[in-house]
C-alpha cells in the first residue's frame, strides 16, 4: 500500500433517512481500495451497515470477525453464504448517540482473484475487525454500504 492516497469520492448525508450509499464507477487504475464510514447511533434497535460489491446480493460473501465491548467478554464469530460482508454493527459499538468510524481496505481489488477485505472498526465502547472475502474474480467497480433497519445514521463515506 502507498504512503498516499488519492480521495476518489465522498459522499455525506444528514439524517437517518438514508439506507444507502454507492460509491460507483470505481476507477480501476489503483492497486488497493481503502473506505471510511463515519456513524452513529440513535438508541434502541440493533442496527449494521453491509457491504456489497457490484450490486452483487448472491450468497458470495464470508466473514471471520472478533468483536469486543467495553461491557462484555470479546466474541469470534464466522459467517458463510451471506448476501452481504457486515460492515458495521451497531450493538457492539455504540449506545446512546456514540458515534464510531470503521475502516475498510480491499487489497489488488481489480485483480483475477477473490476479494479479501480487513475492516476495521471502533468508538468509545469497543471494536471490532474483521476480515472478508467477496467470492468473486470479477474487479470490484462499485460498492454499496446498505444500513439495515435502526436507528444507526451514517454521516460521511469516503
Amino acid at each position: 500500500m502507498p504512503g498516499t492516497y488519492d480521495q476518489i469520492a465522498s459522499i455525506v448525508v444528514s439524517d437517518n433517512s438514508t439506507t444507502r450509499i454507492t460509491f460507483s464507477n470505481i476507477p480501476q487504475s489503483y492497486t488497493d481500495l481503502i473506505f471510511i464510514i463515519s456513524a452513529g447511533y440513535y438508541t434502541g434497535a440493533n442496527s449494521e451497515i453491509n457491504l456489497t460489491c457490484n450490486n452483487d446480493a448472491s450468497n458470495s460473501y464470508d466473514l471471520v470477525e472478533l468483536r469486543n465491548s467495553a461491557n462484555s467478554s470479546p466474541v469470534g464469530d464466522r459467517e458463510t453464504g451471506f448476501n452481504y460482508m457486515r460492515f458495521a454493527q451497531s450493538s457492539t459499538l455504540s449506545s446512546d448517540s456514540i458515534d464510531f468510524a470503521s475502516r475498510g481496505s480491499f487489497f489488488n481489488y481489480t485483480g483475477s482473484q477473490y476479494k479479501t477485505c480487513l475492516i476495521q472498526s471502533s468508538s468509545l465502547n469497543g471494536m471490532d475487525v474483521a476480515g472478508g472475502v467477496w467470492i468473486n474474480t470479477t474487479a470490484i467497480n462499485r460498492l454499496d454500504f446498505i444500513k439495515s433497519s435502526g436507528e444507526l445514521y451514517i454521516v460521511t463515506g469516503k
